[in-house]
């Protein structure tokens, strides 16, 4: 079971933007595009407040949700901490004081795609009392090669399209999702391929030599859910 559930609120904490005082709700996603360097993305536009009248406690933990393979991420709260390192804290807050000491730093190392990051602050005497935002980080900050996206997932186009023996997808869901796989089914249909997938993000290849010349649905599959479908041709 995890530490900290979505279920739960904070009773002490709130968020909101820095610059612009905007609050941000529990689990928001907020996207950063813009670059203070090239190949470095900072966000410190982060406003915490203590709510309650007693001196507080705060932690940080962040859970790389979806991160593109070879790119590093860290964060400051209070003190800047190394990319390995996934909780923060604590930071001693007053009665009814707010904090703007969190950054957010991501180094997409010349790697396309998007990673999503979310930051959930808590109390450190009660985890339960917590509050998150989620940051997808998008690198290039013109990057539009995402042929369907949510938070939750990504699915690209099955490439070569024609298939002859090999067919390769790019993937990612949440790492909340349990079980995931992909499906490939004929026009009738009769399921051809199952494939469970045990990374929550890659690049699969899929022997397809086996699959007879003919129009398939190649799907992703979620927590028993499907989530996007593709339609490829097999053509030896």
């Amino acid at each position: 079971m995890s530490l900290f559930s979505l279920k739960a609120f904070s009773q002490s904490l709130t968020l909101k933007g820095r610059y612009n005082n905007t609050p941000i709700a529990n689990n928001d996603t907020l996207t950063v595009r813009y670059q203070i360097a090239p190949n470095v993305y900072s966000w410190d536009s982060l406003t915490v407040t203590n709510t309650t009248p007693s001196k507080i406690n705060v932690m940080v933990k962040k859970t790389q949700r979806r991160i593109v393979p070879g790119t590093f991420n860290s964060m400051c709260w209070g003190v800047c901490i190394d990319s390995s390192i996934h909780i923060a804290g604590p930071l001693e807050m007053s009665g009814n004081t707010s904090a703007t000491d969190f950054v957010s730093e991501y180094d997409p190392n010349n790697k396309t795609g998007i990673s999503i990051i979310r930051y959930t602050f808590y109390l450190e005497t009660n985890s339960n009392d917590s509050i998150c935002f989620n940051i997808r980080y998008i690198h290039p900050p013109n990057y539009n090669g995402i042929i369907e996206y949510s938070e939750d997932y990504l699915f690209s186009n099955i490439y070569p399209n024609p298939v002859n023996n090999i067919a390769t997808i790019n993937y990612s869901y949440s790492s909340d999702v349990n079980v995931a796989s992909i499906v490939i089914v004929d026009l009738l249909g009769k399921v051809v391929k199952n494939i469970s997938l045990s990374n929550n993000q890659g690049k699969i290849s899929i022997n397809t030599s086996d699959i007879s010349d003919g129009i398939y649905l190649c799907s992703l599959r979620l927590d028993g859910k499907t989530f996007t479908t593709r339609k490829f041709t097999v053509n030896h």
